[in-house]
């Protein structure tokens, strides 16, 4: 190793007198020279010290110029120093030789001093400089490797085939492999099989040069097998050592950020379907308003007609039948109500197989001929229970099973006592010990695939088309039967049908003890009565009504006439029965308004829409009572009697 300031010469050469004549020369300028009588001797003071530069002989014994040449070229440490040949030998063949043997130049003998200074002034520039670039070479490979290594996103190196020439320690975390397993593995083999073809011609398009650059977002299939999504460009490159063309491969982990925008797409689907059912609800609520004014009118007319006939009359049955389907069509409206929110009912002690029947007799009339319904209902113990909400409960499920069987099918209804007191399947089904209606609903449809069977009862899941159904049927059965303290179960096998138990636990009062008594027609006593109402037919049948229960009425067709009656003589009458919703002033705020001016005045709210609902904001405001539309001659006579009872 060179430990002085001055460049490093050593000339091998077996003729001493070349050796003092050279030595002496370079020695009076600006180098550090060493001696070699032959060739082995060079070698091995090169390999103890290497000098910056050799001056070699051709011809010596033990080893020749070219041997050594040679030598030096093989061995890594030793390959970089610049040999310079001098001899005798002018025959091209031994210059062309010495070139190939590694040699940088070939100086003939005999030579002269300035000729040989310039060629070692030129190849010490030339060598310096060459270790320059290779060290700032060095540097940059070394940079980029760190840059490599050490990037936060993936990085592979790959040849045309999809095979990898490397990878980053970001690339084997993203995809959970060690870095030696990318040696058996294609960058197709990791891409999720829907992209594979696309992939395929994607890359040949790259290393053909038919585009420049691949910029996708697909899925990728981890060591793990959780499927994750990943950011991939892809770019192509050559190496400067050999001119082959490598792709470069940046793959960054996206799959929180498209987990996200799935939650985000999901919220504003469960949104916008929300949003839908918010309207349909409005719009139910305002139908059915109307349509109870209309069954007011039917029933009214019918009770008044039935209170005028002679007993006996032929004419009775056609009334009842006439009471009887305003009657079905007045529930119709409450669950379409209680489905749209818009009305709630209290739970009373009920048994469910007239519902059951009720429910299957309204769905034949939609229900295909080809779909054979089969029932086996059995009387229970009563339950304490919602009956709209019920019913909503089996208009659902078989509903949901007319749809899985298409056009033909069969449909099997069992209604059952059951009593529950094994501990294995208390807990299977999360129930308590006890006595219980059993709901089955069976159906030869397609059947439910096993993945899906842990979703169905999921808000807003469907596996409908959009335009078939909203995912909301059975999320809103499971809800309400666990809302009355049971359970709904589902058990299916794709091809083989499916079964809906729902378990309802029982009551041990007998439900005769809950029914309400008949109400005793109570007439007035020429009472004034205040009637307000904007639906014409319905104040006209109410004035009637009141007229024939013998009661003075009164009526206006909105809240501001209403109150300039009041206004003008606060005494003139007895009670008003007011609608809520009408337009101007509705019935609240006609009632806060009229008892301003006569505080002791009884009020009853008439209203189209739920009954409980209407209850709760009436009472803050100082309503004495609320008659569900359509409301009955009884039902309208018991509510003036509870007011007027103590005041005759």
């Amino acid at each position: 190793m060179n430990i002085t300031d001055k460049p490093v010469i050593l000339i091998a050469d077996d003729n001493p007198d070349n050796l003092k004549v050279l030595s002496s020369m370079l020695e009076e300028g600006k180098y550090d020279v060493r001696v070699a009588m032959d060739g082995a001797q060079a070698l091995a003071s090169i390999r103890r010290s290497s000098p910056d530069l050799v001056l070699l002989d051709i011809h010596m014994p033990n080893m020749d110029g070219y041997q050594v040449c040679e030598a030096l070229k093989k061995d890594p440490d030793l390959e970089r120093i610049p040999v310079i040949f001098i001899s005798a030998l002018s025959e091209s063949f031994n210059k062309v030789l010495g070139f190939q043997k590694g040699g940088v130049d070939y100086i003939e003998k005999p030579f002269q001093i300035e000729e040989v200074e310039a060629r070692i002034t030129t190849h010490l520039q030339a060598a310096s400089f060459q270790n320059l670039l290779r060290e700032k070479a060095e540097f940059s490979e070394q940079r980029f490797r760190q840059t490599f290594e050490n990037a936060a996103v993936g990085m592979a190196h790959i040849r045309a085939d999809g095979s990898f020439l490397r990878v980053n320690q970001s690339f084997c975390q993203i995809l959970g492999y060690e870095e030696g397993d990318f040696h058996s593995l294609n960058l197709t083999d990791l891409v999720h099989p829907d992209d594979r073809e696309k992939d395929r011609a994607e890359s040949k398009d790259l290393f053909a040069g038919r585009i420049s650059k691949l910029r996708r977002e697909k899925k990728y299939l981890p060591k793990d097998g959780n499927m994750l999504w990943g950011r991939v460009t892809i770019s192509t490159a050559r190496d400067i050592r050999d001119d082959s063309m490598y792709g470069i491969v940046v793959l960054e982990d996206i799959t929180d950020r498209m987990d996200a925008e799935e939650n985000r797409k999901n919220m504003e689907t469960q949104l916008r379907q929300a949003q839908r059912m918010q309207a349909i609800g409005t719009l139910a609520g305002g139908i059915a308003h109307d349509f109870n004014n209309i069954l007011g009118v039917i029933l009214g007319h019918a009770d008044m007609a039935a209170l005028k006939l002679e007993d006996n009359s032929p004419i009775s049955g056609h009334l009842e039948a006439v009471e009887t389907a305003a009657l079905r069509a007045k529930d119709l409206i409450k669950h379409i109500l209680t489905s749209c929110r818009q009305t709630e009912q209290e739970k009373t002690a009920v048994r469910i197989d007239p519902i059951v029947e009720e429910a299957l007799n309204l769905l034949k009339a939609s229900c295909p001929a080809s779909i054979e319904i089969k029932t086996e209902i059995q009387a229970c113990k009563p339950v304490l229970a919602d009956p709209t909400q019920i019913h909503q409960v089996v208009m659902n499920l078989c509903a949901n099973s007319f749809h899985a069987m298409g056009e033909k099918g069969v449909l099997t209804v069992k209604l059952n006592p059951l009593a529950l007191f094994e501990d294995s399947q208390i807990r299977e089904l999360s129930l308590s010990p006890g006595e219980y209606n059993l709901l089955e609903v069976h159906d030869t449809g397609t059947g439910i695939k096993a993945p899906f069977l842990e979703r169905i009862f999921e808000p807003y899941f469907t596996t409908k088309p959009m335009d078939q159904g909203t995912g909301l049927g059975l999320s809103l059965a499971q809800g309400i039967i666990k809302g009355h303290g049971g359970n709904i179960v589902v058990q299916s096998r794709e091809n083989q049908g499916t079964c809906f138990k729902v378990y309802l636990p029982c009551l041990d009062e007998d439900v005769r003890s809950f029914q309400p008594e008949s109400e005793e027609m109570v007439y007035g006593k020429s009472q004034t009565v205040l009637v307000v109402d904007d639906d014409d037919l319905y104040r006209e049948m109410v004035t009637e009504l009141l007229t024939v229960l013998g009661y003075c009425p009164t009526a206006v067709e909105d809240g501001f006439q209403a109150l300039e009656l009041i206004t003008r003589n606060p005494e003139e009458f007895h009670c008003m029965i007011t609608d809520l919703t009408m337009p101007g002033l509705n019935g609240i705020q006609l009632v806060r308004k009229v008892l301003e001016i006569r505080p002791d005045l009884p009020v009853i709210l008439s209203t189209g829409f739920g009954a409980v609902l209407a209850q709760e904001s009436a009472k803050k405001q100082g309503v004495c009572s609320v008659l569900q539309k359509p409301a009955s001659p009884s039902q309208m006579a018991a509510a003036l009697k509870s007011i007027f009872k103590g005041k005759e």
